[in-house]
């Protein structure tokens, strides 16, 4: 069993009795159309609401590995957490979920708030590729463009260990606008999960 017993304990504590409330559509996913109940307790993913957690006097079940998925993110200080199939808190933090601390980024240097970053890919008149770049905001509100890849980048580096010699350069920087749809999927997400811990299934 991966989940933690006592993690489990809590969830099946506070859902399950909300969850009974709809044998009718979680009794045919564990047990099949053609099998009897047996006394027991159980969890389902509250995303997917296809994955499981048995309990019986056999034991526990799993019907995929489960783990704790922190809502809102914890990248943006989120501090709620609810278990949820491992494939679907996967699925959320590569998919969707990067929109919302981009959109924090976004915010915190719209407003020049001190050691706000946005990152994005910056061009040099001159000097060949692209590069993976940080904006950001300094004390007194200043900024400055941080080239992280410069020791592995051969012609970046050339060009910013020329210094002084480097004469009529432009820098264009690009930053990647938030995926409007993706950060509404993740405000979503995080409404849902706030409602089903206060109100169960």
């Amino acid at each position: 069993m991966a989940t933690k017993p006592e993690i489990l304990r809590a969830h099946l504590y506070h859902f399950y009795q909300s969850l009974k409330r709809y044998k009718e559509k979680y009794l045919p996913l564990i047990f099949g159309n053609g099998k009897i109940e047996v006394k027991h307790a159980a969890y389902v993913c509250p995303i997917c609401l296809q994955q499981y957690i048995l309990v019986t006097e056999k034991g526990i079940e799993e019907s995929a590995d489960f783990s704790l998925d922190h809502f809102p993110p914890q990248s943006v200080g989120g501090n709620l957490s609810v278990l949820v199939c491992k494939k679907c808190n996967n699925e959320a933090g590569s998919n969707y979920e990067a929109a919302l601390l981009q959109k924090m980024q976004e915010l915190s240097f719209t407003k020049r708030h001190a050691a706000s970053v946005l990152q994005g890919n910056a061009t040099i008149t001159n000097v060949h590729g692209w590069y993976r770049t940080e904006l950001q905001v300094q004390s007194g509100k200043n900024l400055m463009i941080d080239f992280s890849a410069r020791e592995k980048a051969k012609f970046l580096k050339e060009w910013i260990d020329a210094g002084s010699e480097n004469k009529d350069w432009e820098i264009k920087l690009t930053i990647p606008r938030v995926n409007q749809q993706e950060l509404c999927r993740a405000f979503l997400k995080t409404a849902y999960l706030i409602c089903f811990v206060n109100w169960g299934y």
